[in-house]
């Protein structure tokens, strides 16, 4: 596919899905005095509301506006308040993206990527079952843009998200959240009132994003895909 369309990095895409709670559950590091049996730190006592975000990044470094799930019934503008320029967002029961709303991702992919027959792009994404939507590939073929899935069980080493950027956006997402409840004693993060809203644009662009991309697409580059590295994935035992 790469050698028969020729694509520019720049037209090579990578879109993940991954969840972010209102209330982490991990406790990060915490710095005390040397030889301390017992360190306090403030935490949460309720429960998180799980929040989809769908990221689209490219070969090149750049990434699109994101797109949000909330596990609410009807979505309400506030979800989006402080969120980055061009974001959408949907509600669906669980919060996590199925093929309906795969359709309004695949619409929003084709926006802000803006791919034609003439100047197509690819678009790498795991198997998960939400994508086997058979309008949003009409979507693609009708505007160019051709899907490639990785092989099952191997996203963590070829997918560019998993390897070097969702990590470190996450880490510093929980340290946001930490820092908003030590400064909100006795106030409960939710949604509604954007608790933890964060700029993602922000939080994308503190840790330098384009070069986690490329250090992310420099390991699990297409280009460099083959086989026996598939195979690795799914049977390390395999020589």
């Amino acid at each position: 596919m790469l050698g028969g369309h020729n694509f520019s990095a720049s037209n090579i895409y990578n879109v993940d899905e991954s969840g972010f709670s209102t209330v982490p559950t991990k406790i990060g590091r915490v710095i005390s005095v040397k030889g301390a049996r017992r360190v306090g730190k403030i935490e949460s006592a309720e429960r998180g509301t799980m929040i989809t975000l769908a990221l689209t990044v490219n070969a090149s470094g750049n990434s699109l506006p994101p797109f949000f799930l909330y596990p609410m019934k009807k979505m309400q503008n506030c979800f989006l308040d402080n969120v980055s320029d061009g974001s959408i967002g949907f509600a669906n029961k669980s919060g996590w993206m199925d093929q309906e709303h795969f359709v309004h991702f695949m619409k929003h992919f084709v926006k802000f990527a803006r791919p034609t027959l003439a100047s197509p792009v690819l678009l790498l994404l795991d198997n998960h079952y939400s994508h086997l939507s058979i309008e949003a590939l009409d979507i693609a073929i009708e505007n160019g843009v051709h899907i490639l899935s990785f092989p099952p069980h191997c996203s963590h080493r070829l997918q560019p998200l998993d390897v070097s950027v969702f990590g470190p956006v996450k880490a510093y997402y929980k340290s946001q959240c930490a820092a908003w409840q030590k400064s909100n004693a006795n106030r409960v993060s939710e949604i509604k009132k954007n608790m933890c809203s964060f700029n993602f644009s922000d939080i994308l662009n503190f840790f330098k994003i384009f070069f986690l991309i490329l250090a992310g697409v420099r390991i699990a580059s297409p280009g460099r895909f083959n086989l026996q590295k598939a195979r690795y994935c799914i049977d390390p035992e395999v020589n």
